[in-house]
């Protein structure tokens, strides 16, 4: 493991002295190249490399499948260790800057909020994902190279927010299933995978486990339930298919029970969000981001938080139901802080 880098700092912790409520500090580390390979190719917690499939690899190493071949995964966080970059002083200062804004706005939903003692921040090049897509592993945010503008970004504190509440979701995991209850969304032991998707299956890295379940009704009104999945809408990687997110497929698929699993039907390809009855009024229209629960609530989170700053600007669209659910949601964040 690669050593921390030389920017360390002490993150922005609320103290609402009124309310003797004691300041929460959190401190955030800006990784150097070798810590940032190190935390990519890492998880001990939601084990992302044991479930990450071959035609996902090879959709983000833009390669056929059988040049990863014979050790997928080592070729793969190879591939990986290649995204880490190394922040330039500039940089640093910027991505402490942005987080350290989004943190004050989190912590005005609650100053006792449970994060992670230290956050991390990682410098990527965005080729697997996309130039603008960020995510987390652990306690680190992987923020892609194009974003900093070479130091001078400022507005990527609203995308920190959403992926500050993954870091909240994974290191407080009951607290999760009470937020993903509130959307309608049941955890499940098992769940069998067609053979479409065990080949064609995508593992989000800020939501791996994909065994939660919502009520839903189809166009005739009998009632079933469902899993969302993203899978990719091709059965290779062919340069013509353009980059990952243009092989991505979003899917509610039917469960039934099989045995001791609930499982997806053989030739079942899934149901688009649309032609299933309750399902917003269920999880809210305050995002188009629906392709987990663990998505749905970030970015309610997000606005949540930035609604408890007082900018009211980023909820102009909410209506008095997505208010609502945003009420709900802060509800359960404080009764578990």
């Amino acid at each position: 493991m690669g050593k921390l880098a030389k920017f360390i700092f002490l993150g922005l912790g609320f103290f609402l002295a009124a309310c003797g409520v004691e300041q929460k500090r959190t401190i955030i580390h800006i990784l150097d190249k070798p810590a940032a390979e190190y935390a990519l190719c890492t998880d001990t917690i939601d084990h992302f490399f044991a479930h990450i499939g071959l035609l996902e690899m090879s959709i983000q190493m833009k390669t056929d499948t059988q040049a990863l071949k014979p050790n997928p995964v080592l070729s793969y966080t190879n591939f990986l260790r290649q995204e880490a970059q190394e922040f330039s002083p500039a940089e640093a200062a910027c991505a402490n800057r942005q987080l350290q804004k989004a943190l004050a706005y989190v912590y005005k939903i609650s100053p006792q909020l449970s994060l992670p003692d230290t956050i991390q921040v990682a410098k990527i090049a965005g080729n697997a994902y996309g130039s603008q897509t960020f995510f987390t592993r652990q306690n680190t945010i992987f923020i892609p190279a194009a974003v900093l503008l070479a130091g001078e970004a400022e507005d990527i504190y609203p995308t920190l927010i959403h992926e500050i509440f993954h870091l909240y979701s994974r290191y407080n995991p009951q607290v999760k299933e009470k937020l993903f209850a509130a959307i309608g969304f049941r955890p499940i032991v098992n769940l069998g995978l067609n053979a479409m998707l065990k080949k064609r299956v995508f593992y989000n890295p800020d939501a791996v486990d994909m065994r939660y379940a919502i009520k839903v009704k189809d166009n005739t009104g009998r009632e079933l339930e469902v899993v969302p999945m993203i899978f990719s809408r091709y059965g290779a990687y062919a340069l013509s298919n353009g980059l990952f997110f243009q092989h991505l497929d979003f899917r509610l698929f039917e469960i039934s029970p099989q045995n001791d699993s609930l499982v997806i039907a053989a030739d079942h390809t899934g149901y688009a969000p649309q032609q299933l009855g309750n399902f917003f009024s269920q999880i809210g229209k305050n995002t188009n981001y629906i392709i987990h629960p663990e998505e749905i609530l970030a970015d309610n989170f997000k606005l949540l938080a930035l609604q408890k700053a007082g900018l009211g600007s980023f909820l102009v669209d909410i209506d008095a139901d997505g208010k609502a659910l945003l009420s709900k949601i802060e509800k359960i964040i404080l009764e578990n802080s």
